[in-house]
């Protein structure tokens, strides 16, 4: 059976990926990413009936992106990984059985990539732009963790070349 999408478990790997390391304040593509991660862990909250409150917990896409913008990015990974592991406290926030977590969490990744290069018409083409979670999971299987990180990285910088940011 194949995993549903969803922004939640995609998060943690996708900030990992597209954040370095120190106190270098996040960019707007960052912020950008940041605010799309939080309002999908908000929504996979109340999906779930999490019944998680105050500011970490809203669906303002621009609340999250002014929040962001400014902050160490480290700090930006940190608010994303509260989220993920106060999610992962909530009934219904498992991984799939049997799946890699890391795999799971780099094909979800791939898979929602490649949703956000067709809504913002970028055309992107080749082995790393792929609608297929079960082509992603099953090659990264098969490499290394930094060749898959690489790839997770490679397109999260063609999307920032590519995407207009609100």
């Amino acid at each position: 059976m194949r995993p549903r999408l969803n922004l939640f478990a995609a998060s943690t790997l996708a900030l990992a990926t597209t954040f370095g390391q120190g106190a270098v304040a996040a960019d707007m593509a960052t912020c950008v990413a940041y605010a799309r991660t939080s309002v999908g862990q908000n929504d996979a909250a109340i999906g779930n009936g999490c019944g998680f409150g105050g500011p970490r917990w809203q669906s303002n896409f621009n609340a999250h992106n002014l929040w962001c913008l400014g902050q160490p990015e480290a700090t930006v990974r940190a608010e994303v990984d509260a989220r993920a592991d106060q999610l992962a406290t909530c009934t219904g926030q498992h991984w799939p059985n049997g799946t890699h977590r890391r795999c799971h969490i780099i094909a979800l990744l791939a898979v929602a990539q490649y949703q956000a290069g067709v809504e913002a018409r970028c055309a992107f083409t080749g082995s790393l732009w792929s609608p297929s979670y079960d082509m992603r999971y099953a090659t990264c299987v098969n490499e290394t963790v930094a060749k898959s990180n690489g790839e997770a990285a490679a397109r999260t910088a063609q999307l920032a070349q590519c995407a207009p940011w609100p």
